[in-house]
């Protein structure tokens, strides 16, 4: 892994810092920096580059602060103003619609453009799960999109972030987004998406015919769905 500028890293923090100071994430009172943390920090886990470490940093300042595209240019150079253009979205537009645009530019972007994207995803859905978890379906208000269209949305940005299915990013995301709108766990062996226990290649067929997993001993249920909590191989 190459070695990052740390005086670069701290002046795009304290840029973000300062563009949304007055931001709060939906519907809480937490500071919007706190997403941005939890961003740079899932992008340095997969070991990304400086400069994909600061778009992370800066991925939504152009979208939500009015900031423009060579104002960013003109501070941090052509790549990243360029990675953050692949972040930006044009709000004005009916929800699915510049989603599903975004998407489509998404697909065929940088691969940094996608890790970003994946970061800012996994941050989104955790988010999400928790508030479901602690708030229940009134948290699902907040937002501007419709539970079922932003199901949608994700499912769109998996099939766009396709080609990191073999980073464990990716598959984290893909796991909240099961957790999220299904209700269930899915787990990852190899580069094979098991989605169910009874689909599982570590699965034993007992002398009594019951099912019964060859790694952590525990039963099948026949009509369970979704993947066990005891799976090693979940990963969240």
């Amino acid at each position: 892994m190459e070695r990052v500028d740390i005086e670069k890293l701290n002046f795009a923090f304290r840029y973000a810092v300062e563009k949304h100071s007055r931001q709060l994430r939906k519907g809480t009172t937490i500071p919007y920096i706190v997403h941005i943390y939890e961003v740079y920090q899932y992008l340095r886990e997969e070991g990304a580059d400086e400069n994909t470490l600061i778009t992370g940093i800066l991925h939504d300042i152009v979208e939500d602060t009015g900031t423009s595209i060579e104002e960013i240019e003109e501070l941090f150079g052509k790549d990243i103003a360029e990675l953050v253009g692949y972040e930006t979205e044009d709000k004005s537009l009916p929800y699915l619609q510049r989603k599903a645009i975004k998407m489509n530019v998404l697909k065929n972007a940088d691969e940094r453009a996608k890790l970003v994207n994946c970061a800012d995803k996994l941050s989104n859905l955790r988010s999400i799960y928790l508030d479901q978890k602690y708030y229940g379906q009134d948290s699902w208000k907040k937002f501007n999109g419709s539970k079922e269209e932003i199901k949608k949305y994700y499912e769109m940005t998996l099939d766009a972030l396709s080609s990191l299915k073999n980073r464990r990013i990716y598959r984290c995301v893909s796991n909240y987004f099961s957790l999220v709108f299904d209700g269930k766990f899915t787990c990852f062996i190899g580069d094979k998406k098991i989605e169910s226990c009874k689909q599982c290649p570590e699965r034993n067929v007992t002398e009594s015919k019951e099912l019964k997993c060859g790694i952590t001993g525990d039963f099948i249920e026949e009509d369970r769905e979704g993947v066990s909590e005891n799976c090693p191989f979940i990963e969240l």
